[in-house]
């Protein structure tokens, strides 16, 4: 996967370098939703819920 999106990847980290932490845990937490999101979407709702449990 990385290996696909890595000249965006290190754009990220160029962008988190120069940001800071903030920018970089709003980026990890958008993309938790929409991980959970798609997850919901396409019916993986005990999945989804048992992610929930582990980071609660």
């Amino acid at each position: 996967m990385f290996a696909t999106f890595s000249p965006h990847y290190l754009f990220l980290s160029f962008f988190i370098i120069d940001c800071g932490t903030e920018i970089y845990v709003m980026i990890l937490f958008i993309l938790k939703k929409l991980t959970c999101m798609w997850a919901w979407k396409f019916g993986f709702k005990e999945t989804v819920l048992r992610l929930e449990r582990l980071q609660a």
